[in-house]
């Protein structure tokens, strides 16, 4: 299985390609930052599901991390 990194996953363009790129059973790792009151996952399932109404896409291939571009290392943790 390939694996496909995003960043700004939950944006328009990114989450539709991120929703095909599920449905066509891809790996996919998706940054997203946290919001004032959901986190970078729920963020990430409220948009894909929303435009997925059909619920064709495995989640399960969804990978979703908190990423900040002011932080050191991105907030991310090795």
């Amino acid at each position: 299985m390939q694996k496909i990194v995003i960043t700004g996953a939950n944006g328009f363009v990114a989450s539709h390609f991120i929703l095909g790129l599920l449905q066509q059973n891809y790996e996919v790792i998706a940054f997203v930052r946290n919001g004032k009151k959901q986190s970078a996952s729920q963020r990430m399932l409220d948009v894909l599901n929303k435009i997925d109404s059909d619920n064709k896409a495995d989640y399960s291939h969804l990978k979703v991390f908190n990423y900040s571009l002011f932080d050191e290392n991105y907030s991310l943790t090795k």
